[in-house]
């Protein structure tokens, strides 16, 4: 049987209460109107607003990793072409350490977005952030900002 028969008080209390909001800095959580937190000032984010940030970034990880993908596809077949056809003007250059640090960097982009995708549908789908998920994206874009830098040092 319908709760809202049996209670209909209830109902009707459960249906004003302020929504999930979160302070982003301080990690504080909690049911309230306030728009600052109660700990450190700062704005709040409701759960609806953490939902589409969440949409927002299963967008830009899909982006990211769907275009690093086509890269790596890209320079894949330029790179065998031009070692089967050595009258080709295309050459690599490079020695295989900076082939792998290449497809290394490569990996840990397509990986970070990924990863970013996977964190934006768990806020789209839960209304609240996974910070696990979060710092092993930051930490697959650090190396891929790391690799980047020592191969652009190497070439």
């Amino acid at each position: 049987m319908n709760q809202s028969v049996l209670y209909p008080h209830q109902a009707n209390v459960a249906a004003h209460q302020p929504q999930m909001h979160f302070c982003f800095k301080c990690r504080w959580e909690g049911r309230t109107v306030l728009t600052g937190c109660p700990r450190c000032g700062r704005f709040l984010f409701s759960q609806r607003n953490v939902r589409w940030r969440g949409v927002g970034l299963v967008f830009i990880g899909l982006f990211i990793s769907g275009l690093m993908s086509a890269v790596t596809v890209f320079v894949t077949i330029f790179m065998m072409a031009a070692a089967k056809d050595p009258r080709n003007n295309a050459q690599f250059r490079g020695n295989e350490l900076i082939f792998l640090l290449m497809y290394i960097v490569f990996g840990a982009l397509i990986a970070g977005g990924l990863t970013a995708t996977v964190g934006g549908a768990w806020q789209a789908i839960f209304g609240r952030r996974n910070m696990f998920l979060m710092w092993i994206c930051a930490a697959f874009l650090f190396i891929a900002f790391f690799l980047g830098s020592l191969f652009r040092g190497l070439a």
